[in-house]
């Protein structure tokens, strides 16, 4: 059996999930940006520092398995008045379908954003960067120790 210092549980910094949620919501919005995204990001900052999280000095830290992170997105994002405001129709329209062709566009009045979308495109890419920094740790590792035998066997 491992113990925690063998094997830590995978952080990742409260920047980073601003960062990725600014990346998500902008991409997924059919305008330049959504409306509120910098008051979202500072409520979403503010209810993760209500939580208690892991503090080092002014970063905050945050567990990052995929459970958790969906747990922090889905109490501390999803109930922003502002957040669950871009998840409906700017023009009222509850129709379920929305009809064009190649010659038109949809009006952006009538496009919205999927908040299912937006949180699994943030913790797919909070989940992908930490596997990222821990493989190139990983390597580093390895290369290290290989480095250093190679050294010891040339004496």
């Amino acid at each position: 059996m491992r113990t925690p210092k063998e094997n830590p549980k995978p952080i990742i910094s409260l920047r980073t999930i601003c960062g990725y949620i600014a990346m998500w919501a902008t991409r997924q919005s059919p305008y330049l940006s959504p409306d509120g995204l910098t008051e979202t990001l500072k409520t979403f900052k503010s209810n993760a520092l209500l939580h208690g999280y892991e503090r080092f000095g002014e970063c905050v830290w945050l567990p990052c398995t995929q459970k958790e992170l969906d747990h922090v997105l889905k109490c501390d994002l999803l109930t922003i008045p502002q957040v669950m405001a871009w998840n409906e129709r700017k023009n009222g329209n509850q129709a379920p379908y929305g009809f064009c062709s190649r010659y038109d566009q949809p009006h952006p009045d009538n496009d919205f954003i999927d908040l299912d979308a937006l949180t699994r495109n943030i913790i797919r890419s909070c989940i992908q960067e930490v596997q990222a920094d821990w493989s190139i740790h990983r390597n580093h590792e390895r290369w290290t120790l290989h480095r250093w035998w190679n050294n010891f066997r040339l004496r």
